[in-house]
């Protein structure tokens, strides 16, 4: 009960969030979206007031609502960015068909062990593989499928469209 309580009111905030960006959004995002998931966790506590739903579900609510809020804020920033992994895959997917070099990819991003690491960790995952026999990367059906996902994610915030 606590746990779908709790989700319901994330949902309400994400969609209050959402529909604010898309009519207008806020030159500091962050802050706004801080207030809009403060709002819905503090109608969440009055609710379960009005509703007498008790001391451990209010916790519960808490907790499980500042998990939700935690977790899709740090998402969010991360999206909202230009991190690293989205950088990689732009460049991938940019290179159309011929595939993208280290080389290319350190032009981008300067920090060598850190692009290593990246690399690694997005062939493990299977978004991009590595050419036999060669310093070229490509991105799979996977990959392709996430970048579309974090593409549309970006333009429906109202997000700039960024290049690799």
């Amino acid at each position: 009960m606590a746990l779908l309580f709790s989700l319901s009111f994330f949902v309400g905030s994400l969609t209050l969030h959402l529909v604010l960006w898309r009519l207008a959004r806020p030159m500091r995002d962050l802050k706004a979206l801080w207030q809009i998931f403060l709002l819905g966790y503090l109608i969440g506590i009055v609710t379960s007031f009005i509703l007498e739903i008790g001391a451990m579900r209010q916790i519960y609510f808490t907790l499980f609502f500042g998990i939700y809020s935690a977790i899709y804020l740090l998402t969010y920033t991360g999206l909202q960015g230009f991190g690293p992994t989205f950088t990689i895959l732009l460049l991938v997917r940019d290179s159309e068909g011929r595939g993208v070099t280290l080389d290319e990819i350190g032009k981008k991003i300067t920090n060598k062990s850190f692009v290593d690491f990246r690399l690694n960790e997005l062939i493990a995952m299977g978004w991009i593989e590595r050419e036999k026999n060669a310093e070229s990367f490509f991105l799979t059906n996977r990959g392709r499928s996430r970048l579309l996902l974090f593409t549309f994610y970006r333009r429906w915030l109202g997000l700039k469209e960024i290049q690799g």
